[in-house]
């Protein structure tokens, strides 16, 4: 039997309720019910973005479009612009922010370093240099350790008949040197010698040649001028061990000899050093026993490779104001925060939050006699932070 019902626009109570619409309306509400809960949960979270981007708020590190990278406490305005280190950045400038915890103690921290070797009349841009060796400091302060031990005198100005126990010898383990000299020969004999016939090396005349020879493992390598040396009158003299590992020797401003070593010196040799002679018990060179320069030697330099050091860290403030940096060093250091260069004995206005440090200590080249042990210490002081060093005694390093 079919069943029939009378249509109204206005009443929809006389329409008939079967299982399936009953389904249907119960899906329906459970539907509209998840939608409601989803938007109230995106709402909530969009008012918590909304009040977080309102207040100021701790933060790293800010990256721009234009390549930029800003450090500090980071705070945003109602219309969306960024402020950060002292600058308002528009929201359409920023591609990147990088939120951390606010900052609970002052001072150094994710302190590493990169060391250069080379010669430098003058500090160069380490940014354009190979690195030699890397790595990071094993506590959160600034320390000399990757230089290794007694680097200070490494340009060393010596005479005819001087002599030098191991330990107060140039530091020539590890490092490329170079020895020039000023001779007036009128035979054989040996110019410089530093350490024995187990390690060490060697500037000499044997048969009326120049030789330069290096013991590494008890293993001899000679570089030899094939060509007689000129007798009774001045020459120039040149010795290298380069950092390409080759043995070069130059006379008179014309490499004569180049020869490839196994490596650099592999410890301070033991027996010291000798000019005009080679010192006992134990020889470098395959030469006799008397075997003292015949002849003047007038000027005689050793110098080993200088060292630089950058270092770099995240200076962490804890209150907003004028902090004071104090650096002293026995050679060049200079003291960047943020890209900005700091005086010696300079100030700075400080946010609070976290600020980009970086430090240089570079060995320029400079002739020294007087053996002056390295050092390099930083001071610091401002709002809340008593008078108290970033540098500490050296320590190993990772």
């Amino acid at each position: 039997m079919s069943q029939h019902f009378a249509r109204s626009e206005n009443n929809v109570s006389n329409l008939p309720v079967t299982n399936d619409s009953l389904n249907t309306n119960a899906r329906n509400l459970d539907w509209e019910r998840l939608l409601l809960l989803t938007a109230m949960k995106t709402f909530a979270i969009f008012s918590i973005v909304c009040i977080a981007l309102c207040i100021a708020t701790s933060a790293d590190q800010v990256f721009t479009h234009d390549g930029r990278t800003l450090v500090g406490e980071v705070s945003f305005g109602p219309n969306g612009d960024v402020m950060v280190a002292g600058q308002t950045l528009k929201n359409s400038g920023v591609l990147r922010i990088t939120l951390d915890a606010r900052v609970s103690k002052p001072g150094l921290s994710d302190v590493s370093f990169k060391l250069y070797q080379g010669n430098w009349d003058q500090l160069p841009d380490f940014n354009k240099l190979t690195i030699d060796k890397s790595g990071r400091m094993s506590t959160n302060r600034l320390d000399l350790s990757p230089l290794g031990l007694d680097s200070a005198r490494r340009v060393i100005n010596l005479k005819q008949g001087d002599t030098l126990d191991r330990w107060s010898a140039p530091p020539v383990e590890g490092r490329p040197f170079s020895i020039s000299a000023i001779v007036e020969a009128s035979g054989d004999g040996v110019l410089i010698a530093q350490g024995g016939n187990s390690g060490g090396f060697a500037l000499y005349l044997q048969n009326g040649h120049l030789q330069f020879v290096t013991r590494i493992n008890r293993e001899l390598t000679i570089a030899r001028d094939e060509e007689p040396f000129p007798l009774n009158r001045p020459v120039n003299v040149v010795a290298e061990l380069r950092r390409d590992l080759n043995l070069v020797l130059s006379i008179d401003g014309r490499e004569v000899a180049k020869i490839e070593s196994p490596g650099m010196l592999l410890h301070r040799p033991a027996e010291g050093l000798s000019v005009g002679f080679d010192q006992r018990p134990s020889l470098v060179g395959q030469y006799r026993n008397d075997h003292h320069f015949q002849g003047d030697i007038k000027e005689l330099q050793l110098r080993v490779m200088g060292t630089g050091l950058v270092y770099t860290g995240k200076l962490n403030i804890t209150e907003a104001g004028d902090y004071t940096f104090k650096l002293s060093a026995n050679t060049t250091a200079q003291l960047e925060i943020d890209g900005d260069l700091i005086k010696p004995d300079g100030k700075l206005k400080l946010t609070r939050g976290v600020h980009k440090l970086r430090l240089i200590y570079a060995q320029l080249t400079m002739a020294d006699n007087v053996a002056t042990k390295e050092y390099m210490t930083l001071e610091w002081f401002g709002p809340g932070v008593p008078k108290q060093a970033l540098t500490v005694a050296p320590h190993p390093q990772i």
